[in-house]
């Protein structure tokens, strides 16, 4: 659980409460900084975190202590948790973002999929891909040949291999577009430490595009 900062501290002891790590959490999908909903845990430390009146979570040095990684459990957000490794001192913050999931309430002007990952098509029934990290692929157009670019944000598929996976570009890229101006995408997963990439689909630009055809494992390529 958490707590908040207090207010107003006696200023002998406000000297000796000394920030060892900062952790942001970030919506994947809007970039904006959450702290309500979320309990994070730093591996290593005994202590919780304080909430600050930025929304940042912050612990305070421990004696003979130092944190491995942070995890977060995003409890009922339809965000996906996530474990994130601590940077070595002097460094005292990690930034983190979170993926969203299926049942994310995805804002207008957002590209994303959401869709469906089987072992399978040819099993009867399926079997869902679970657990798996799974993310788009694009093409930027203001590098050499054909070059695919990952998303920055990875998300997982769930418990029934239903995913979403959102398509986030920066000013300096240009995405490839098809003669309908449809963005060209790809999906790629890890399975068993192996990654994959689906057969190539185009969607619509600054929409959410639900894949009514499931993806399917044995259809991916290295």
């Amino acid at each position: 659980m958490t707590r908040t900062f207090d207010t107003y501290l006696p200023l002998e002891k406000s000297r000796v409460r000394r920030v060892r790590l900062a952790a942001e959490v970030l919506d994947g999908v809007t970039l904006s900084r959450i702290s309500d909903g979320l309990t994070l845990t730093a591996q290593g430390l005994r202590g919780a975190p304080i909430v600050n009146a930025g929304g940042l979570f912050v612990w305070l040095e421990e004696a003979g202590r130092d944190p491995v990684s942070v995890s977060i459990d995003t409890g009922s957000l339809p965000l996906d948790p996530q474990v994130a490794n601590v940077p070595a001192l002097p460094e005292r913050l990690v930034r983190v973002e979170l993926a969203p999931q299926r049942a994310y309430p995805f804002p207008g002007g957002v590209t994303a999929i959401r869709g469906l990952l089987i072992q399978n098509r040819n099993d009867d029934p399926p079997v869902p891909v679970t657990g798996v990290p799974a993310w788009l692929q694009w093409i930027d157009d203001n590098q050499a040949g054909t070059t695919w670019v990952d998303t920055p944000v990875r998300g997982r598929t769930d418990a029934n291999g239903d995913f979403a996976a959102t398509a986030r570009f920066t000013p300096a890229q240009v995405p490839r577009l098809d003669s309908q101006g449809r963005l060209r995408v790809r999906l790629a997963a890890t399975q068993a430490g192996i990654t994959l990439k689906s057969p190539e689909l185009q969607i619509a630009e600054g929409r959410v595009t639900d894949v009514p055809k499931s993806f399917a494992w044995n259809e991916f390529q290295p």
